[in-house]
């Protein structure tokens, strides 16, 4: 398990640590003792000057090419953008692809300027996803008003991999974190305790 200091780090980051751990020791083994250290070395010591990093992997023998630098790096550019904007931006910016753990944005993560009052009082939000998260039904909090945004998603973001699926849910205003109606992609950040009517959509009609 991660060091005590390493957890607390990440719960104020709003990332499950016991999660995060699980699923590095699944990929990496032994190795995940890097990101206990990475965490650790750089989490309230950030530098824009990323040579600092790459002198940590050059000392402990890490390609910066493999898959595990290139997650390590993720978490580094993690670290960085919470110490920037905090956990909101942390949610934003964060690469899933290369990595990085689930981030859960609370109310009190959110900036003041938000468009929620814009909406109607219950809206339809879609998720383009994979078909593992469908059926883990383990969702993150990063859905839209335009099911095109989440077609485009889910056709695109898994075009190397068993191909995507868009899901459909209801959600009362009062139950949305976040929106920002000048996004391009319309997104809507909501309480995910609080989604109902989850549907699976065919978009291929």
């Amino acid at each position: 398990m991660f060091s005590k200091p390493t957890l607390s780090q990440l719960e104020q980051m709003s990332i499950d640590g016991i999660e995060y751990y699980q699923y590095l020791s699944d990929k990496f083994g032994a190795d995940i003792k890097f990101f206990d250290e990475v965490i650790s070395k750089f989490y309230s010591a950030i530098s824009t000057d990323k040579s600092l990093f790459f002198e940590y992997c050059n000392a402990n023998s890490i390609d910066n090419g493999s898959e595990l630098g290139d997650y390590l790096y993720e978490m580094f550019n993690n670290l960085c953008r919470y110490n920037h904007g905090g956990v909101f931006e942390l949610f934003k910016s964060k690469q899933a692809e290369w990595g990085a753990p689930r981030v859960s944005l609370r109310p009190e993560d959110a900036p003041n300027n938000s468009d929620i009052e814009m909406l109607a009082d219950e809206i339809t939000i879609y998720r383009g996803m994979s078909k593992d998260e469908y059926d883990n039904k383990s969702f993150t909090q990063h859905w839209t008003t335009d099911m095109n945004e989440a077609i485009k998603f889910a056709t695109t973001i898994y075009s190397d991999l068993p191909m995507g699926v868009v899901v459909k849910a209801k959600i009362n205003k009062k139950d949305v974190i976040y929106y920002d109606n000048n996004d391009s992609e319309k997104e809507v950040i909501p309480n995910l305790k609080k989604i109902r009517e989850i549907e699976l959509i065919d978009f291929n009609k």
